[in-house]
């Protein structure tokens, strides 16, 4: 078993005839620990061949554990990984230093994601038209939504680029290709809407509505306030 691990990785096979007890795993052995922690229970190897089953099943690391006395044979009969109980002796790798490319191409792809955000949420303020501000501190309900086209543009900020439904007491939206800037603790638990570029409503039978192919608005006539830049609605 230690030739057939010594042929896949000759680096921790040799790093391994090297470790006596008592002596500090070397962080090879210790990173060797962890990306082989996926091992297979002891009642899979019936359905494993032998060359599989001893690779999963980590024939290093059972090495590892005989040089430290660990009786680890008991522990896999009994359903633990054989990664974990060398974890138990030696401890958790430490973590590795990032390659300075690699940082780099995450700390730009994290840029042009935040800035993507940024270019978003200006263009939805944007907008030209009046507004629309609905709001409910006993909360909103969120129905169907895109999760495509879900963008979390801020803390408690989100942007339903194209499809929403919210509903609060006596009020009804519905948004196809029209974007609703949503705000509440979570994702799901929505106070506020905000709409922008409306088109003038409908005033009918105490009805407040908009009906376009890309939204849907019905709220109660006698709660819309006129504000400076729309509407505002306030629902308990």
């Amino acid at each position: 078993m230690i030739d057939f691990r010594r042929e896949e990785h000759p680096q921790q096979a040799r790093v391994a005839q090297f470790w006596h007890p008592g002596r500090a795993a070397p962080p090879v052995v210790q990173r060797s620990a962890t990306r082989v922690g996926d091992c297979v229970q002891a009642t899979a190897a019936p359905r494993q061949t032998t060359r599989f089953w001893s690779y999963r099943s980590g024939a290093a690391l059972a090495h590892l554990l005989d040089r430290t006395g660990t009786p680890w044979t008991g522990g896999v009969l009994a359903g633990h990984p054989l990664a974990d109980l060398l974890t138990g002796q030696v401890g958790s790798a430490p973590p590795a230093a990032p390659h300075p490319d690699l940082e780099g191409a995450a700390q730009a792809v994290a840029g042009a994601h935040d800035a993507d955000l940024s270019a978003r949420l200006a263009a939805f303020h944007a907008q030209p038209g009046p507004a629309l501000h609905l709001s409910s501190p006993s909360g909103l309900r969120l129905g169907v939504f895109d999760p495509m086209d879900l963008h979390a543009v801020g803390p408690g900020t989100f942007l339903h680029a194209r499809h929403v439904q919210v509903r609060g007491p006596d009020a009804e939206l519905l948004t196809v290709c029209h974007p609703v800037l949503a705000r509440g603790p979570d994702l799901f638990d929505v106070h506020e809407v905000m709409l922008r570029s409306l088109p003038a409503p409908t005033v009918h039978g105490g009805r407040w509505r908009i009906r376009t192919p890309t939204l849907t608005v019905d709220l109660p006539g006698d709660a819309v306030q006129v504000m400076p830049d729309g509407w505002s609605v306030r629902q308990g």
